[in-house]
């Protein structure tokens, strides 16, 4: 495979029985790596990419699972500012084009502050916990995810 970073998770994951990925799945691995603005990686090995192109394949990776829902868990944690807010744009974007579902698990002020509903878990001493969610003003957000956290809280 002319591709490392496909050898290295993404190709072999999606061989049919016979070794050969389908030309289907090849445009679409291309097309998400296009998305994601890192074309043109895909001759190169992980250790060549930057941690948010490495991010970024990751996403690719879960992308071509073809799921609704899209769980990120601390995505962008490991990267500089300019490159998280990047990051957050490109996979906000994509999340919008496929309809996907995003959630993204962060402990980061400024990752948080970009997102459309918030939740929380406060974890009290012998391990009771409550869902705290929060609707940032001028912000849409799924009502039936707010009423699952509201009958949870009692």
């Amino acid at each position: 495979n002319p591709h490392p970073l496909w050898s290295r998770g993404l190709g072999d994951v999606y061989k049919r029985q016979d070794g050969k990925i389908s030309n289907s799945r090849v445009e679409q691995i291309n097309n998400y790596f296009l998305e994601m603005g890192i074309g043109n990686l895909q001759s190169r090995f992980p250790g060549e990419i930057s941690g948010g192109q490495q991010a970024r394949v990751s996403i690719v990776r879960a992308l071509l699972a073809n799921k609704p829902i899209l769980l990120l868990d601390e995505p962008v944690s490991s990267l500089d500012e300019r490159t998280r807010f990047e990051t957050l744009e490109v996979i906000k974007k994509t999340a919008l084009k496929y309809n996907l579902t995003l959630i993204i698990v962060s402990h980061q002020k400024r990752t948080m502050e970009t997102a459309d509903c918030l939740y929380g878990v406060t974890m009290k001493p012998g391990g009771s916990s409550k869902v705290v969610s929060e609707r940032p003003s001028g912000k849409q957000a799924p009502s039936a995810l707010f009423e699952m956290a509201d009958a949870q809280n009692g």
